[in-house]
């Protein structure tokens, strides 16, 4: 999610440039390819998000299509990805945590997004009409990260709180500036 159409289209650029060139021109472990793919996986969002910013927020079929179905079904394959490609999950708790966390994604987003009340800049469009809440990042974050505990208490000790912090929610903008910076992050590192 980011707070304009144009930047919504530059994040997704820009990270796939990033992504197909470190398939193509690097030899990459095992680990740093799921890491490449799930950069993929997860900046294809900025797809539906350039949709709603083209729109206008309109509630209109395209709106609810994009909100209710293309946006929980990319969220839900960042949890399965995690869960059974990357991680392999056999644990039959995960397994049905997982399955509930997809079943959970297209309930919470059932319907139209709208623009963000907060004008701070960085406002993103609010997914299914209610702002995403910490506990929902928290809880995202753990399923599409519970590999890499590092990156789990970055995101819920630093990243978060700073953004709220710092722009009083804007949560979804600020991740297309996520999503910017591990593609650097994987530039340099894998």
């Amino acid at each position: 999610m980011c707070f304009s159409f144009e930047v919504s289209v530059a994040t997704l650029v820009f990270s796939w440039t990033i992504g197909l060139y470190l398939l193509n021109n690097r030899t990459l472990s095992k680990e740093n390819t799921y890491h490449v793919y799930y950069l993929l996986l997860f900046s294809l969002m900025q797809i539906p998000d350039a949709i709603l910013w083209k729109n206008n927020m309109k509630r209109n079929n395209v709106n609810y299509i994009v909100t209710s179905f293309f946006i929980p079904l990319l969220l839900s394959a960042q949890v399965l990805f995690n869960v059974f490609i990357r991680n392999k999950e056999t644990n039959t708790i995960i397994i049905l945590l997982t399955l509930l966390s997809v079943v959970y994604l297209f309930v919470r987003f059932n319907g139209y997004s709208v623009e963000s009340s907060c004008k701070n800049g960085v406002s993103s469009p609010i997914w299914g009409e209610v702002e995403i809440n910490y506990v929902e990042l928290v809880l995202f974050a753990f399923v599409v990260s519970y590999h890499n505990p590092r990156a789990f208490l970055f995101l819920v000790l630093i990243f978060f709180p700073l953004i709220r912090h710092l722009f009083s929610g804007g949560y979804g903008s600020l991740w297309c500036l996520l999503l910017n910076l591990i593609a650097i992050q994987l530039l340099i590192t894998a």
